[in-house]
């Protein structure tokens, strides 16, 4: 499977919809910075405490991106995922530094090809070799396309970092919703072409 995606296109979603809900997403984002600030001496609770927050953004965002806005609600609503988000994420970061151990770039490959896991957890509630299969068909076709996009999201992250870190409140939203649009529309191609087999 072959999509085109625009960046551009999915850029501007990701503006739109955050210029939208700045003040809740802000709200959120300042919310686990805190939690993160008050985890930073004890490793373990920082680190689940991460994977509390990447299930809570991808929720709240893709609430956002079906419709339109979140609620506090949406930030606990989905805490029965997150075993399998972790297992998931340990997995898939092992899978990745192997593949860079060797050579690089089956590291890379297998970054690009699994990256949408995290995404499949929240939203399909999948299991983690479930998303990872899952990833590997929406994504397969597009690395060059998928790679030009990680590029321009991890680019302007680094922006919004530099500015002494406030950018991100609005970069970080900006580039998940991005990333969500386009996710979205791999996987309606994906069902497209499934259906039209």
């Amino acid at each position: 499977m072959k999509t085109t995606f625009s960046t551009k296109e999915a850029l501007i979603f990701g503006w739109e919809k955050t210029k939208e809900n700045i003040w809740f997403l802000v709200g959120l984002l300042l919310f686990i910075s805190i939690l993160s600030s008050g985890a930073k001496e004890f490793p373990g609770l920082l680190f689940l405490v991460g994977i509390f927050a990447g299930v809570s953004i991808l929720t709240v965002l893709f609430k956002i991106y079906d419709s339109g806005e979140a609620s506090i609600h949406d930030i606990f609503s989905k805490y029965r995922i997150v075993l399998q988000y972790l297992v998931a994420s340990v997995l898939y970061t092992a899978m990745v530094l192997v593949g860079l151990a060797l050579l690089i770039v089956p590291g890379v490959y297998l970054a690009v090809k699994y990256q949408f896991y995290k995404l499949f957890i929240v939203d399909k509630e999948l299991g983690p070799i479930e998303a990872f299969r899952e990833s590997g068909k929406i994504t397969k076709g597009n690395m060059w396309n998928l790679i030009f996009l990680l590029s321009v999201l991890m680019g302007l992250n680094l922006f919004g970092a530099i500015i002494f870190g406030i950018g991100l409140f609005i970069t970080i939203p900006v580039t998940l919703l991005a990333y969500i649009f386009v996710y979205k529309k791999l996987l309606a191609e994906e069902h497209h072409s499934a259906v039209a087999s």
